[in-house]
Formats: structure tokens, C-alpha cells, sequence
């Protein structure tokens, strides 16, 4: 996947989640796509925190609304990530 085609696709996953309460574009693809690019901005950044380290998920709303249009570094890549993987996003 082409980096904007990537970037528009998680766009509009989290676009779709805050209006729809939907994660149906949130595909095994798109996630396995944002694995990659954690891995390579984590190395590039040196920051593995978690999701739980960063935001935590008491107000997921809030917190995928703040992120929605900054969630291309490490940090909120893995909060979106650590999210969808335990069903809080």
C-alpha cells in the first residue's frame, strides 16, 4: 500500500469510528500496515511506549478525536493498535 493511499485509509477508519462507532476499515490488512509503520517509526523515533503508557483508554472518544488528525507517529500509532487489539477502540 502506497503511503497515501495508507494515510488515506486510516483516515478514514478513524473518520468512520467517530461518526459511525463502526471499525469495519480498520481491516486485518490496514492493521498489519500499521504494525509496519510503528515498527519503522518506532525505530526511527525510540519511543515503544503503549497505549496504555500514552493515552490509556478511559475516554476513548475524546482520545481518538484528539488523534484523529496526528496519529501519524509511533506513540498514536500504538495507542490505535493497542486499542483495536483489546477491543477498546
Amino acid at each position: 500500500m502506497q503511503p497515501a493511499k495508507f494515510h488515506r485509509a486510516v483516515d478514514a477508519a478513524i473518520r468512520r469510528r467517530l461518526s459511525m462507532g463502526d471499525n469495519s476499515l480498520f481491516t486485518a490488512a490496514l492493521v498489519r500496515r500499521m504494525e509496519r509503520e510503528w515498527r519503522r517509526r518506532v525505530r526511527r523515533e525510540g519511543d515503544p511506549r503503549t497505549g496504555d503508557e500514552t493515552y490509556g483508554y478511559a475516554h476513548v472518544e475524546d482520545q481518538l478525536s484528539y488523534i484523529s488528525d496526528r496519529w501519524c507517529c509511533g506513540i498514536r500509532l500504538r495507542w490505535l493498535l493497542d486499542g483495536l487489539a483489546r477491543g477498546a477502540i
